[in-house]
Formats: structure tokens, C-alpha cells, sequence
């Protein structure tokens, strides 16, 4: 029995590592070279499948970019799985061109609305810069906040993104608004889930947003994969 019971761990140990690998290959394999901007992305999971996400997607036209973070609730394989069809599903939602973020973030709730259960639902924010003329346009949907350097000041903003978690309800439309940031030259956009700040230290202590608002203060205007 005992050799079984370890043949059957060993098992699923390597179904969730090939589960990683085919995770980890849905992430954005080079940031894209964007006139205007300096990106960069990251992404550690507590365990071997996770349900964070980020993406850089362009346009249809392939004029302009859409970046995002979302974060699934929950851990594991579950987690993961849903964050897999969210991100086919915003793929498809934007090689279609359809309309504003906040259409494409209504679009994606109602998808979800129709595979997920009620326990399990999607923080997310959608953001699109337009080269042409600079502008970065953004709706949120119940993630964690948006911090912002300002290079001209060195202060940090900490704005709410807004909206309601996606998955749970279609009856919610009026609470997701498509917003503007108003950015300068050498600004700088932190998005981030709640796996940064909720991360423990030995003493069990988490990180929180205090301790993440002083580091993206520390570091302002530093490269973004340096930072």
C-alpha cells in the first residue's frame, strides 16, 4: 500500500509540474517593443499552478496595446484552469476589436458569469495605451490598486481601480467605468496582485501595501525590470 500511495503522489506531482510548464507558457514569452513605453512583467506562484495573471496583447490593428492583471480566487488547479479560459477568452475578445476596455471587460464578465461557479470569481484590470497619442485608458474590476511615480514630484499616488469582481453577476454593468490616467513624461505604473502583499515573512508578517507603496517609491524612475 505504502508503495502505491507513493507511485500515486509521484504521479500527480508531475501532472502538476507539466501543468506549471503549460501555465508558465501562457504568460507572455518577450514585452513587447511599444514606442512610448518601457514594460516589463513577472509572475512567481506560491505553488505549482496558480490563478494570477498578466498579459501585453496588441490591437487588432496592431497600433495599440493592451496590457492586464488579474488574479483568480483561490490556489491550485482550479485557480489555474479558470485563469486559462479568462485569458483565451480576452485573446479572442480583442482579436475581434471589440470596443472600449470596459466592453471587453463587460464581455469577459459574462463569459465567466456562464462557466464559473459561484464560489470562484476573477479580480482583473484592463488597460490600453495608444501610441498616437499617448493615452492610457483603464477599467478595473474589483482588482487591487493602481500605484503611480510621479517622476516630477518623486510622490506615489495609490488610486482604486474600481468595478466589481468578474464571475459573479451579470447585473452589475453600472458599477464598471472606462477611466483615463493622466500621466507625464517618466511616470510610472505599478499593477500588482494580492500575492505581493499578502506574502509572509518568517515572523508571519505580511508585506501589506505600506511596505509595497515605500519600495515603488524607492525605486520611481527606475527601469521597470530593474524596479
Amino acid at each position: 500500500r505504502l508503495l502505491k500511495a507513493a507511485k500515486q503522489r509521484e504521479r500527480i506531482e508531475q501532472e502538476l509540474r507539466i501543468a506549471s510548464q503549460i501555465q508558465r507558457k501562457l504568460l507572455p514569452r518577450q514585452v513587447p517593443d511599444v514606442p512610448g513605453l518601457e514594460l516589463y512583467g513577472w509572475m512567481h506562484s506560491a505553488k505549482e499552478v496558480g490563478g494570477d495573471y498578466y498579459d501585453f496583447i496588441p490591437s487588432k490593428d496592431g497600433k495599440s496595446l493592451y496590457f492586464c492583471v488579474g488574479d483568480v480566487s483561490g490556489k491550485g488547479v482550479p485557480a489555474g484552469l479558470v485563469m486559462a479560459s479568462a485569458r483565451s477568452a480576452l485573446h479572442s475578445l480583442i482579436e475581434a476589436g471589440v470596443g472600449s476596455t470596459r466592453d471587453i471587460v463587460l464581455s469577459l464578465n459574462r463569459f465567466l458569469c456562464a462557466d464559473l461557479d459561484q464560489e470562484m470569481f476573477l479580480s482583473f484590470v484592463l488597460m490600453h495605451y495608444d501610441p498616437s497619442d499617448g493615452s492610457i485608458r483603464y477599467t478595473g474590476a474589483g482588482h487591487e490598486n493602481i500605484l503611480i511615480w510621479r517622476q516630477k514630484t518623486g510622490e506615489l499616488e495609490v488610486l482604486r481601480t474600481g468595478g466589481r469582481v468578474l464571475g459573479v453577476t451579470t447585473r452589475a454593468e453600472e458599477q464598471f467605468s472606462e477611466q483615463a490616467l493622466d500621466l507625464g513624461l517618466g511616470d510610472t505604473i505599478v499593477l500588482y496582485t494580492d500575492g505581493v502583499t499578502e506574502t509572509l515573512n518568517d515572523q508571519r508578517q505580511q508585506y501589506d501595501l505600506e511596505r509595497l507603496v515605500s519600495a515603488a517609491r524607492r525605486h520611481g524612475g527606475q527601469a521597470p525590470k530593474q524596479t
